[in-house]
């Protein structure tokens, strides 16, 4: 299963809208609920009762941030939900085949990508400027 989905990720951005797995609506909802947990509205920012670590990753090489995904303490076989900001849509995938391949799935400097669970218990940005953070809830 983990090479299908590897195997699909070449070449994203030239796939039909229809590769998308989770529906317009589904994806909308998400990006509601993520906001309203992890954001302040306006400025939008990360509130302050979270523990968040960001990273310039703009001249990294791709392992070091996949340590960096690693360190996290996520499961690779976790089912995650990522998000592109700009398509509105998004698709699952195991933490572990994201942590290794996120550059086949985000474009620097135009897209913004959210990944998280289900329960939205963690949340990782990465932003067009090239910086990755994750944010959780303080503990």
């Amino acid at each position: 299963m983990m090479d299908d989905i590897v195997s699909q990720l070449d070449g994203i951005y030239n796939r039909s809208i229809d590769y998308f797995d989770i529906s317009e609506t589904v994806c909308r909802e998400t990006r509601n609920r993520i906001k309203a947990q992890y954001y302040t509205d306006p400025p939008v920012r990360f509130r302050s009762s979270l523990l968040v670590h960001s990273y310039c990753i703009e001249d990294m090489d791709p392992s070091e941030a996949t340590r960096i995904f690693f360190s996290f303490g996520i499961p690779e076989n976790e089912e995650v939900v990522l998000i592109w900001g700009f398509r509105k849509r998004g698709i699952t995938l195991p933490y572990g085949v994201f942590a290794r391949y996120y550059f086949k799935l985000w474009y620097p400097g135009a897209d913004d990508v959210w990944v998280t669970n289900e329960n939205i218990d963690w949340l990782i940005e990465l932003h067009h400027e090239e910086y990755l953070s994750i944010a959780r809830a303080g503990e």
